[in-house]
């Protein structure tokens, strides 16, 4: 079938319904490329995981304490991110718990909370949270002073 424009007997453009013939006709894990063009196959395409599945998998593995040791001295280190949803905080905390009366002035204070089917989470230590808290406490970590003449050398 042709289409004639009706005035001169030009060919005119196809309608929009004809227009489906146009269309993609490769399964759906496959990418568009030009290869189908040439004679190649086209690529499968790689399958991604949804967006909010890659954000919930990412957070929880920050929120999860590993052990990794401080990039300006060196010494082993808890790291994790707080749970908290409004203002989350990188912490990276000495391994070894303290005394919560004992606590460094100028150090944070912050409550390492393991249960038996979850993984070690980092939790700030409130005041109110302090006074019921049954959790091993650890402090933030400072790096040891070094003497400026010996890093000079």
């Amino acid at each position: 079938m042709s289409y004639f424009n009706g005035t001169n007997g030009t060919p005119a453009a196809k309608p929009v319904a004809d227009l489906r013939e146009r269309e993609c006709r490769h399964s759906r894990n496959q990418r568009h490329s030009n290869s189908t063009r040439n004679g190649t196959p086209p690529e499968l395409a790689v399958t991604r995981l949804p967006a909010h599945l890659v954000a919930e998998r990412a957070e929880r593995a920050a929120e999860t304490v590993r052990t990794l040791p401080c990039p300006r001295c060196g010494a082993d280190t808890l790291v994790a991110r707080t749970p908290d949803r409004v203002a989350a905080v990188d912490v990276r905390a000495d391994p070894h718990p303290v005394d919560p009366a004992a606590i460094p002035a100028g150090r944070l204070g912050w409550c390492l909370v393991q249960h038996e089917h979850t993984p070690d989470r980092i939790r700030w230590r409130d005041r109110w949270h302090a006074k019921t808290c049954t959790h091993p406490v650890l402090v933030d970590h400072v790096c040891p002073s070094r003497a400026v003449q010996e890093t000079l050398l």
